[in-house]
């Protein structure tokens, strides 16, 4: 939802700067096997 490149990779082209994201999500903390998301994207104009 917070990272559009994760949605829709062309988004990061458009906008021709160097840029890092990164998202953690940790659901249902305390349960065993509870579902846990790690996203990390790198973007870099090149010439």
């Amino acid at each position: 939802m917070f990272n559009t490149v994760n949605i829709n990779p062309a988004y990061r082209a458009a906008r021709y700067v160097f840029s890092v994201s990164a998202l953690h999500g940790n659901q249902w903390v305390g349960f065993d096997g509870a579902p846990i998301t790690n996203s990390m994207s790198f973007n870099a104009p090149v010439d």
